[in-house]
């Protein structure tokens, strides 16, 4: 630390000791250990899955409980892949939102009052203040990347059920909003991880 011009009081360096980490593929978990020299490391896990799922799958589990990183799990791209099904609602709104910019002006003005769906997933946006503070302040960045997850299936089930750019301006005003909101939190909290967020897949 010294050597990189940090003041060394003591308090600046934490070592956080994780579990050992298990290598599931095809199926079963791959006999791993040091003393026979049979083990995956972490640059064959990057060329193997990317560095997005890698990091997904890292970050999402305590730093205290045992892993199983299943390889087949992180290089598909699904929604059982939890990194690319969040990336994927990314994506979904930055497409909404390109949508709603070229749609035309014919709409009609007309009621904006939200529905449950729109109120529970708004609920589900103002939790994302509080467990970013948590995150940081226990050193648990897996409750970011479970909470990406809990708002990823949120927007799912919303855009599943209801209609973003409808003819009535006031409530398509109301959900672009909702929706923005949505990709920007997101896209925080996949920065805050190290990973990419993008607008195609």
């Amino acid at each position: 630390m010294e050597a990189i011009g940090v003041d060394v009081d003591g308090s600046q360096l934490e070592i956080l000791v994780t579990q050992m980490v298990g290598i599931r593929a095809d199926g079963e978990l791959a006999r791993q250990g040091k003393r026979s020299g049979k083990f995956i490391t972490l640059r064959e896990l990057l060329d193997e899955v990317g560095p997005a799922a890698t990091r997904f799958f890292f970050l999402s589990k305590a730093i205290d409980s045992q892993m199983e990183f299943d390889l087949e799990l992180a290089k598909r791209e699904d929604p059982e892949n939890p990194v690319y099904y969040i990336q994927m609602a990314h994506a979904r709104c930055a497409g909404i939102e390109r949508t709603a910019a070229s749609r035309n002006s014919s709409t009609t003005a007309g009621d904006a009052t939200l529905i449950t769906d729109d109120v529970n997933l708004t609920h589900h946006l103002l939790a994302y203040p509080e467990i970013l503070v948590e995150a940081a302040v226990n050193r648990e960045p897996h409750r970011i990347a479970h909470y990406l997850l809990e708002l990823a299936r949120a927007f799912h089930s919303y855009y599943n059920k209801n209609r973003v750019v409808t003819e009535n301006t006031a409530l398509t005003s109301k959900r672009i909003e909702l929706v923005r909101a949505v990709r920007c939190v997101l896209a925080n909290g996949l920065s805050v991880l190290g990973i990419e967020a993008p607008e195609r897949m």
